[in-house]
């Protein structure tokens, strides 16, 4: 979430004419830090954590976790503010067009692997948020870039959450299951 909200930061104070300001990217970035220590001192002292800290111990969970931070801090993002764009500056329904991936998205988790599909999904979404974060750092970004980019984001996102949902069912017990999803 801080990287879309930083890199969206940058293009907007880039458009006012002015150059991104460090002091603030430091501070945003320090306090996801903060915000994550004091999640795992809250969540080691509370009797029934929301994130069991054993379960991280297997390393498949907190590999894919490691993989998945990124990701999808910017779906919540794309959630947070694509419905935005897609109301006001395009005058659709984003609930609409959502709904026009939902039945290949399904299928895709049903019918392929949904390791190697996890493994394309999360390579795009890297390789989408390596090419943002280029543009802004050259300063060649402009806005069309930044909605290309995040609808982009979005379809690959659709494709991930199915198979994400199904394969976690196939990674963690049963007694852990609610705590995984």
């Amino acid at each position: 979430f801080a990287t879309f909200i930083v890199s969206s930061l940058a293009v907007l104070n880039q458009f006012n004419g002015a150059q991104p300001d460090l002091v603030l990217v430091a501070a945003v970035l320090a306090l996801c830090i903060a915000a994550v220590a004091l999640l795992i001192w809250r969540e080691k002292r509370a009797t029934n954590p929301l994130f069991p800290i054993p379960l991280f111990s297997n390393p498949t969970i907190w590999r894919c976790d490691a993989l998945a931070i990124c990701p999808g801090a910017t779906l919540v993002s794309l959630i947070t503010f694509l419905p935005i764009y897609f109301r006001v500056g395009a005058g659709a329904d984003a609930a609409a067009i959502g709904f026009l991936l939902l039945p290949v998205t399904g299928w895709a988790a049903d019918r392929f692997d949904r390791r190697r599909l996890l493994f394309a999904t999360q390579a795009a979404m890297g390789l989408l948020a390596l090419g943002l974060g280029c543009l802004v750092l050259t300063g060649l970004v402009a806005l069309w870039h930044v909605f290309v980019f995040a609808f982009l984001l979005g379809c690959v996102a659709a494709f991930d959450a199915p198979a994400r949902q199904t394969f976690v069912s196939d990674l963690v017990e049963e007694a852990h299951l609610s705590n995984a999803v």
